[in-house]
């Protein structure tokens, strides 16, 4: 009986472990259960302009909905590193230059500066997702382009930003990085962040549902990157509390 008991012990200590591996560095957490809530850190989202949850997704129908994040308590540009991961379905009307996620300044003619941005479609012949970084104008940013995941199938995308490099994961796997150069996340601004929006006026707002959308203040390494891919989307308390039966912790909530 103690050999029993000692051996329950042991699994649930290894599953507490992966649990605590699955938030290493998780600071922000929206899972739309029933609103744009931040489960982890303090930087609940407000829906705008007809933006809707349902179903456990945030449902954007373009039109101008999008929801708007606290940039200010976020703080982008005081991360040394980050990442940005989404559960995501696009839906094939959605416009060029769409996002996924944005934060930056609008200068006020309608032109973005000081941005990353995470990209549902790209407007450069290609279609695809991608990532982009500047702090200064998009003359001056590094990008990252993907395959064209506007087919209306959940796609699990993962930006990641450390101090030399910005890459793209799709699926749990990489498909593109590139140098930073000269551009860094200290030279963001905290003015604006979006699901859905752009920080570019004249780029369309999105067309498309997220399953849920997670920022870690760290550049999470591709092993790491595939392991959330494998794992999917759980319960929102299995992330940090494990549920009846410990295994609870590595079911899909939605797929």
């Amino acid at each position: 009986m103690e050999s029993r008991k000692m051996k329950v012990i042991a699994v649930l200590t290894i599953l507490c472990l992966v649990a605590a591996s699955a938030t290493a560095g998780l600071t922000h957490r929206y899972s739309f259960d029933a609103d744009a809530a931040d489960s982890v850190g303090a930087a609940d989202g407000t829906l705008a302009d007809g933006a809707t949850v349902a179903g456990g997704q945030l449902v954007l129908a373009g039109g101008g909905q999008y929801v708007d994040l606290p940039a200010a308590t976020i703080a982008i540009n005081t991360y040394s590193a980050v990442t940005l991961e989404a559960w995501v379905t696009i839906d094939p009307v959605t416009p060029n230059w769409s996002m996924i996620s944005a934060f930056g300044l609008n200068d006020g003619s309608g032109t973005g500066y000081d941005y990353l941005v995470f990209q549902a479609k790209r407007g450069d012949g290609t279609n695809g997702v991608g990532a982009a970084i500047s702090d200064d104008y998009w003359n001056s940013e590094t990008w990252v382009g993907g395959p064209a995941k506007n087919d209306s199938t959940e796609v699990h995308l993962a930006a990641t930003v450390d101090g030399t490099t910005l890459t793209l994961y799709v699926d749990g796997a990489l498909v593109s990085s590139s140098a930073l150069g000269t551009q860094s996340l200290a030279g963001l601004d905290n003015s604006n962040a979006y699901l859905g929006k752009s920080v570019y006026g004249n780029d369309p707002t999105s067309v498309l549902s997220i399953n849920e959308f997670r920022i870690y203040d760290t550049a999470l390494t591709e092993t790491e990157i595939a392991d959330s891919f494998a794992a999917g989307v759980p319960e929102p308390a299995t992330l940090v509390l494990l549920g009846v039966g410990g295994l609870s912790v590595l079911r899909r909530r939605r797929k």
